[in-house]
């Protein structure tokens, strides 16, 4: 049964459809201006490699941020519904080896302001430190905190093992490094119950926690302001689903001022290369055409940079500028200030593909090649 009543909202698989044939249109017009190009590289490279060329760092790019854009504008929820009623939530979280960090996400996940009831569940995924000390001693001062030793099994068997002793309707997973806002847990829960009853989880958003340490947080400060960091989910539709692996199928909302903060990494090591093959593929046409492409234009010759691949660039800027703005929207609503960072916006726009585009290429070579030599 649902835990919400219905009201009107525009339903998302038609909100899907519209941004996406947005996209394709995009798509499309790029495509039928590309053919001269495409043709002027093939001979110089093959036909076959320059499609591959045209088609990442132009045309696939152009179709995602315009497809994005699309969905942003069409994008009309209604206010979260915070009146209630506010069922129980038992609050996930998979750790291993977090002693250093354990002690102020707990702290800052008991302290919601919340109307319903709370269980957090702690799974500790072997662990060799002192983790479970620290959990340990807290649950003997709180009865809310519930602590499982398992097995190193990964965090999604732990999620899993967590959500199997979950007793809540809800559940939520938050990741031992985030601290939750005190009023995250309530806006989550009020998005959920004024979305439509297929909605049967909502992503919060996560900021960067510490934008002012090091040059590459900084620039990651922009792009971290986006759902998928910490997810509130039905409890039975996330069982019916098969588990956590498989809890991203379900209809999803967001929340925008459902806030947890994170660290960003300081450190280019710290950032490890995606295993799907559409970031992976985008990200190796950046590194061996787009900036390769800059160099050759300093030279004069636009073979590789055609005013297609700069389009991207403006698009990109679309999409920051309107996450910007509704995130800025979401601060007021709750109280926060944000920061003017001109200098960090440009460069979020500018220097983020050519920056860490090459960083996660190379990462997933390396797990590419770990996995042949494995194999």
């Amino acid at each position: 049964m649902s835990l919400r009543r219905e009201r009107l909202y525009l339903r998302v698989r038609t909100h899907f459809l519209v941004s996406v044939l947005a996209g394709l249109a995009w798509a499309s017009f790029s495509l039928w201006l590309s053919l001269p190009w495409i043709a002027e590289l093939g001979r110089a490279l093959t036909v076959p490699v320059a499609v591959l060329v045209v088609f990442g760092i132009a045309i696939v790019p152009g179709y995602l941020t315009f497809q994005l854009a699309a969905s942003l504008l069409l994008d009309r929820p209604p206010p979260p519904r915070l009146e209630g009623p506010f069922h129980a939530v038992s609050l996930l979280m998979s750790v291993r080896d977090e002693e250093q960090s354990i002690e102020e996400a707990l702290t800052h996940a008991l302290r919601q302001e919340y109307p319903g009831g709370l269980q957090l569940i702690v799974a500790d995924d072997g662990s060799s430190d002192s983790t479970t000390d620290v959990v340990r001693a807290r649950a003997a001062r709180d009865r809310r905190v519930q602590l499982l030793e398992l097995p190193r099994s990964g965090r999604a068997s732990a999620l899993n093992a967590a959500l199997a002793a979950a007793t809540a309707p809800l559940v939520a997973a938050v990741d031992p490094d985030a601290l939750l806002m005190p009023f995250a847990l309530r806006r989550a829960v009020g998005r959920l119950q004024a979305a439509p009853a297929s909605t049967v989880a909502v992503a919060g958003a996560v900021l960067v926690r510490n934008p002012r340490s090091k040059a590459l947080a900084r620039l990651v400060d922009w792009d971290r302001v986006a759902p998928g960091g910490w997810r509130l989910h039905e409890a039975d539709a996330l069982r019916a689903a098969g588990g956590w692996p498989a809890a991203d199928v379900v209809t999803t909302a967001f929340e925008p001022t459902a806030l947890a903060l994170a660290a960003s990494p300081t450190l280019f090591r710290s950032f490890r290369a995606s295993r799907s093959l559409v970031p992976a593929y985008l990200d190796g046409a950046c590194t061996l055409a787009f900036l390769p492409g800059i160099l050759l234009a300093l030279t004069g010759s636009f073979a590789l940079l055609g005013p297609l691949t700069l389009a991207v660039l403006p698009l990109s800027a679309l999409v920051a500028g309107i996450m910007f703005a509704r995130q800025r929207r979401a601060f007021d609503e709750v109280g926060l200030r944000v920061r003017r960072n001109v200098l960090g916006f440009a460069a979020y726009i500018a220097l983020y593909p050519v920056v860490l585009a090459p960083i996660s290429f190379a990462g997933y070579v390396k797990e590419l090649a770990g996995a042949r030599r494995a194999w």
